[in-house]
C-alpha cells in the first residue's frame, strides 16, 4: 500500500507485525470457535451453551480460552501502532477519517486488552473467589462472563469501526483497492451485527483482513 502523496510513515513497520499479531490472534479465535469450543469444551449451540453457568464453570481457565485471553491482550497492543499509523498514513488526504481511525483503533486496544486481561487474571481470580466464597459460585462465574462478553464486544466494534475508516481513507487516497476496502466495510458490518446478536462471522473477516493489511504494508516497506 503506498502512502498517500509519497509520505513517509515512520509506524508502517510497527504496524505491519501489529496486523500480524492481530492476525494470528485470529487464528486462534477461529480454531477455538470453530474447533475446540464444540468439539471438546461442548459449546455445541453458541446461541444458549455459552450461557450455562455448569459449563462456563469448567471452559473457564482452560488452555484454549487462556490462549484466546492471549490473543486478546497481545492485540491490545497491536492496535497501538494501527492506530497511529492510520493517523499519519491519512491525515493529508481524509483528514476526519483520520482521526476517527485513531480513536477507533485506541479503543479497540483497550477493549482486547481490557478483555485478555479478563481472560487471564479474571479466571484465576474468578477460581478463587469461587473457592473461597462456596455459596456464591454462579453468581461469581456468570459476573466474570458478563465482563468478559462486554469488553469483548466493546473490542470488536471498536476494531470494525477502525476497519471501515482505514477502508474509507485507503480508498479515498487510492492507495487501497476496491476489493480489500470492501473487506474492511464486511468487517464493519460483521462487528455491527455482533452488537446486536451473537453471530461471529466477524472471526473470519477480521482474520482475512487484518491478514491482507500487512501484507499490503509489507508491499509499502
Amino acid at each position: 500500500m503506498a502512502q498517500p502523496n509519497g509520505l513517509k510513515n515512520d509506524f508502517t513497520d510497527s504496524a505491519r507485525v501489529g496486523a500480524w499479531v492481530i492476525c494470528a490472534a485470529f487464528v486462534v479465535h477461529n480454531v477455538n470457535g470453530a474447533y475446540i469450543e464444540p468439539r471438546i469444551l461442548g459449546f455445541e449451540d453458541p446461541a444458549t451453551d455459552y450461557a450455562r453457568i455448569e459449563m462456563l464453570r469448567m471452559a473457564i481457565g482452560s488452555w484454549p480460552w487462556l490462549a484466546s485471553g492471549i490473543g486478546h491482550l497481545l492485540s491490545g497492543f497491536a492496535c497501538v501502532p494501527l492506530a497511529l499509523w492510520a493517523f499519519h498514513a491519512f491525515r493529508d488526504n481524509a483528514p476526519v477519517a483520520s482521526a476517527f481511525a485513531l480513536v477507533a483503533g485506541l479503543f479497540a486496544g483497550a477493549g482486547f486488552m481490557l478483555g485478555g486481561i479478563t481472560d487471564l487474571l479474571g479466571s484465576s481470580s474468578a477460581s478463587l473467589l469461587a473457592d473461597m466464597n462456596p455459596a456464591y459460585v454462579d453468581e461469581i462465574y456468570l459476573a466474570d462472563s458478563l465482563v468478559r462478553i462486554v469488553l469483548n464486544g466493546f473490542a470488536i466494534v471498536s476494531f470494525g469501526w477502525f476497519a471501515a475508516q482505514v477502508s474509507w481513507a485507503g480508498a479515498h487516497a487510492g492507495t487501497m483497492s476496491r476489493w480489500q476496502a470492501g473487506c474492511g466495510y464486511l468487517a464493519a458490518a460483521t462487528a455491527l451485527l455482533f452488537a446486536v446478536v451473537y453471530v461471529p462471522l466477524y472471526l473470519a473477516v477480521y482474520l482475512v483482513w487484518s491478514g491482507w493489511l500487512a501484507l499490503s504494508l509489507r508491499r509499502s516497506a
